[in-house]
């Protein structure tokens, strides 16, 4: 279940990588699989916040409107 006849690591660190991130890809795939089954709900995703912006109107740009 956990990969490891696919796993070839050798160090310490390699191992526990690798067991993270198999532990990450099965919850991943529980929570998916509960999703489409409807054992679980989903939190809606956030509601997009764009900053509104100021309007901008015609005005002709002069050399008196670029100097400070």
């Amino acid at each position: 279940m956990l990969g490891w006849d696919q796993c070839q690591a050798r160090t310490w660190d390699a191992t526990c990588r690798h067991t993270a991130l198999a532990a990450l890809a099965q919850l991943r795939h529980i929570a998916i699989r509960g999703a489409l089954h409807g054992e679980i709900t989903l939190p809606p995703p956030p509601a997009a916040r764009v900053p509104a912006l100021p309007r901008m109107t015609a005005t002709t740009v002069t050399l008196t409107t670029l100097t400070w």
